[in-house]
């Protein structure tokens, strides 16, 4: 058993917070392990929690047309990985979705910085100001020698009136081409 697939086992079951009590799977990753850009988000949706990867529902395709939109050829030269914050749906059963709290960030952390570790990015992306927020927290010696960026979440973009959609969605495009450009000049200078 690899190291990856031993965490997946361990969390596989976690009872670390309350959501697992709603959750129907844990939601680890996808992507490149290691990878070169690691995106981090908030929490799993309801497609997520449904098919056990994150951002594989409405939002996660349109980050995906965001990435693609943002720089060409990147897939081919940017090995990508995505998680989130915490790896259950935050939705208490009869309730709205709803963010995850700070204890079951806390209590999923030790996931989280795992993950980060085996995939040791050369740069991150937060999706969604949550992101933004913990992770400088929960990954200290990471933000301190990659760079950081953060975009909107494409699901608020999903959202939004429709008339300010555009708008929203050219200004990930702009900030996910930032962060390419200065993750390629990264690897180009190694």
């Amino acid at each position: 058993m690899t190291p990856y697939q031993k965490l997946k086992s361990d969390w596989c079951n976690c009872q670390k917070c309350p959501l697992h009590l709603t959750r129907k799977k844990v939601v680890q990753m996808r992507g490149d392990l290691p990878c070169d850009m690691l995106f981090v988000g908030e929490s799993p949706g309801e497609s997520e929690d449904a098919l056990g990867a994150p951002f594989v529902g409405p939002a996660g395709r349109l980050l995906d047309e965001q990435i693609e939109l943002s720089y060409p050829d990147v897939k081919i030269m940017v090995k990508m990985a995505f998680i989130n914050l915490v790896a259950c749906w935050p939705k208490p059963q009869g309730q709205k979705k709803r963010d995850p709290t700070k204890a079951e960030i806390i209590a999923c952390s030790p996931r989280l910085k795992a993950l980060a570790g085996f995939a040791r990015p050369r740069a991150i992306v937060c999706v969604g100001g949550l992101a933004e927020k913990w992770v400088p927290h929960l990954l200290p010696d990471l933000v301190d020698r990659v760079p950081m960026s953060g975009i909107t979440h494409p699901a608020w973009i999903l959202r939004l009136d429709p008339a300010r959609k555009p708008l929203a969605d050219e200004k990930n495009v702009a900030q996910l081409r930032d962060a390419f450009e200065e993750l390629l000049t990264i690897m180009r200078s190694v």
